[in-house]
């Protein structure tokens, strides 16, 4: 007698009846302050015990989250279509994209200038939603140095770091934060994944 094959524990078959189909706008806008691009893109249920992980962490202790595995585990379970992994969208970031020079107003009128290098998607979600603490608290001094160590270096020496010092002794902090995270949104979004990824979790907040 052939030994038949154990029937699976979901049925693959009700899988897509979850799931939800949109189109997202994204990208530059028109002059009627509209978004140029589109893409077709389809959200699923992953189930509850996939949801309450995504959900856990937006507060995984000591006033810190950790939007990068969430956005990882959504990737996974949750946009199915287009497929994300990070491992490509880091692949698919332009020669043009993974640096940028800033100038900076620095203290008494003086222009600063840095070098900033894209850290990845996972650091970069991590770091645009770390400004605030899981409780609110302001946690720019723990981003600054993140981004010193991950992101930010000189202007002249690309391969140098900077640090706390550099910021005491030039003034621009604040505003390199600022234009940091704006870096890394533009390059996040140039096809659209910060955006597919934002609407992903506003399609799970009625399912908790």
């Amino acid at each position: 007698m052939t030994e038949q094959m154990p029937a699976p524990k979901v049925d693959v078959t009700k899988l897509a009846e979850k799931d939800e189909h949109a189109t997202i706008k994204y990208g530059p806008l028109d002059d009627k302050g509209n978004p140029t691009k589109s893409k077709e893109v389809t959200f699923r249920d992953p189930g509850y015990g996939v949801l309450m992980q995504i959900r856990s962490k937006q507060n995984v202790g000591d006033n810190e989250r950790d939007f990068g595995e969430m956005a990882n585990l959504i990737n996974e379970n949750v946009i199915v279509h287009p497929r994300y992994a990070f491992a490509d969208l880091n692949k698919s970031v332009s020669k043009k994209d993974e640096s940028k020079v800033v100038t900076l107003d620095g203290r008494k009128g003086k222009k600063v200038q840095i070098l900033m290098k894209f850290p990845g998607y996972r650091e970069a979600i991590n770091l645009v939603t770390d400004i605030r603490g899981a409780n609110g608290a302001d946690m720019s001094l723990g981003v600054l140095n993140a981004l010193d160590q991950d992101v930010f270096r000189h202007a002249d020496k690309p391969d140098n770091p900077l640090d706390i010092q550099f910021w005491g002794d030039n003034g621009g902090g604040v505003q390199a934060i600022s234009e940091a995270l704006t870096y890394f949104t533009e390059v996040m979004d140039r096809e659209g994944y910060l955006t597919i990824f934002g609407k992903a979790v506003t399609f799970l907040q009625p399912l908790y």
